[in-house]
């Protein structure tokens, strides 16, 4: 067995006993009505995530490309392509969140299912950049213009940053460049778009919010997807959900901190 087999084998069997502990300390506490299961068994009753809710394109763009090395390797010596993926991410990541505040980037939800601030979205518009980018601009364009307030917290450097970056260096570099960046960038989030309930359910954007769910508080809460059945996904949805239950968690605190009666 090769040693990346070995490193997922052991990762999914620490998972899975994670798992077993948990189901058994819900069982000892009398708390399995709490216990909430992330996965994507809807007729379960297993939960769905957001897995971008709250989270800034930079560190999207950092938790891809962490994933991303440590799944495949990649040294400093062949560093280019993953780096310049994450940084086509970012930007894509970028205008993609404001595009997702537009009457355009509703309109794609409602018509597509899916928010264009989500892993779905960045993938596809970073895949094809030619036929979608223009529409992306052309609605964030549009909603400055026409209702600024709608989209004023997202019109900042870096999105005048992200547009030029994709106008003038994405869009006119060589086939074969972008190709090679797309390799490296298909292979972190093509898993998610060749999985129907993996698109569905966490890179769609339709998952629920962590932050302040009432579903989510005082509940214990465990994965029900392994690394051995969708690969890099389950490692990257691990790294994403990490992320997003501690950011909840911090939020909590300083909302309790800020309204001390509210915690009581």
């Amino acid at each position: 067995m090769e040693r990346g087999n070995d490193r997922n084998a052991t990762f999914y069997n620490e998972l899975r006993g994670m798992a077993a502990r948990l189901n058994q300390m819900a069982e000892h506490l009398d708390q399995e009505s709490d216990l909430l299961v992330i996965g994507g068994d809807a007729e379960e009753g297993e939960f769905s995530v957001d897995l971008l809710d709250g989270l800034a394109p930079q560190l999207v763009a950092d938790i891809l490309k962490s994933v991303a090395r440590q799944s495949g390797g990649g040294g400093n010596a062949d560093s280019f392509w993953p780096d310049m993926a994450s940084e086509v991410v970012r930007n894509v990541a970028v205008v993609s969140r404001a595009f997702d505040l537009t009457v355009k980037g509703l309109e794609w939800k409602k018509e597509h299912g899916e928010r264009p601030y989500s892993l779905a979205f960045i993938y596809q518009l970073a895949m094809s950049p030619d036929t979608l980018l223009e529409v992306v601009l052309k609605g964030i364009k549009d909603t400055v213009e026409t209702d600024f307030e709608v989209i004023s917290e997202y019109v900042t450097p870096e999105l005048f940053d992200a547009i030029k970056f994709l106008s003038d260096t994405w869009l006119p570099m060589t086939p074969a460049t972008q190709d090679g960046i797309k390799v490296n960038i298909s292979k972190i989030l093509g898993p998610f778009a060749g999985d129907v309930v993996l698109r569905r359910r966490f890179a769609s954007g339709n998952g629920a919010s962590l932050a302040d769910n009432p579903q989510l508080l005082a509940k214990l809460a465990r994965t029900h997807f392994s690394v051995l059945e969708f690969g890099v996904a389950a490692r990257l949805m691990n790294v994403f959900l990490t992320t997003l239950l501690m950011s909840a968690a911090i939020h909590r605190v300083k909302a309790s901190k800020a309204n001390p009666r509210a915690s009581n």
